[in-house]
């Protein structure tokens, strides 16, 4: 991120991006920043940051900034959305491969934002109809605490009140109705979770080229022998 476009936010947006600054040790310059524009009854914009890998997490980190700037309900604190994404990530978002992950995240912030509605812990989402995506079929999510990271991720003192950073996790519509049978509590427990703990990072493979893959396939057995 250039520090003339870092210096251009306002003072919310500025301070959550400190706050992935500090929590994940990740220098801004390091952070790619897609700004949005401002539609029509918008006051602000919604953007997105994307954090690169660092020593103390081994994966890209995807927030909106600016979803915080809207509080649709004083009874709940302001907040903003993060995903995780895997350390193969390809930042070549001119690709639907690449990119489906933050439509996701973009789509549901917006949704949110236009129906004054507030994202709790557990809350699940239908975000577009199945099959719109060609690379995936994640098209659904759901909204967790951020286990993942130490406890200072969960919130920030910005201005004179705490801002809430929640998780957020893609699912495919199977998964959603499986969430939706078993009880969203049951479904974190179990199917966000393995052995070693919260298993929350996106799932994402990079498109490859299956003939080459064969071909490298072959020519590494040839080399060990095996043929």
């Amino acid at each position: 991120m250039e520090r003339e476009d870092f210096d251009n936010l306002i003072m919310r947006k500025q301070n959550v991006l400190l706050h992935f600054e500090r929590i994940l040790d990740s220098p801004l310059g390091g952070a790619e920043y897609l700004f949005s524009g401002i539609e029509d009854d918008d006051d602000y914009a919604i953007d997105i940051a994307i954090f690169p890998p660092t020593r103390l997490y081994n994966y890209y980190v995807a927030t909106t900034i600016g979803l915080s700037c809207y509080q649709p309900d004083r009874e709940y604190d302001r907040y903003e959305l993060f995903m995780a994404l895997p350390a193969n990530y390809k930042l070549d978002l001119n690709k639907k491969e690449n990119s489906w992950p933050l439509e996701l995240l973009h789509k549901l912030a917006y949704s949110l934002k236009n129906s004054k509605e507030v994202a709790k812990i557990g809350q699940l989402y239908e975000i577009f109809e199945k099959g719109h995506f060609k690379s995936t079929d994640k098209t659904c999510g759901i909204v967790v605490l951020p286990e993942m990271f130490e406890e200072d991720m969960a919130q920030e003192l910005i201005d004179i009140d705490y801002t809430r950073f929640f998780q957020f996790v893609p699912l495919s519509p199977e998964q959603f109705q499986k969430a939706l049978d078993v009880g969203v509590n049951e479904f974190i427990e179990y199917d966000l979770h393995d052995t070693d703990g919260p298993d929350m990072v996106v799932k994402w493979a990079p498109k490859t080229n299956k003939k080459m893959d064969k071909i490298i396939e072959h020519n590494e057995k040839s080399l060990k022998g095996k043929l």
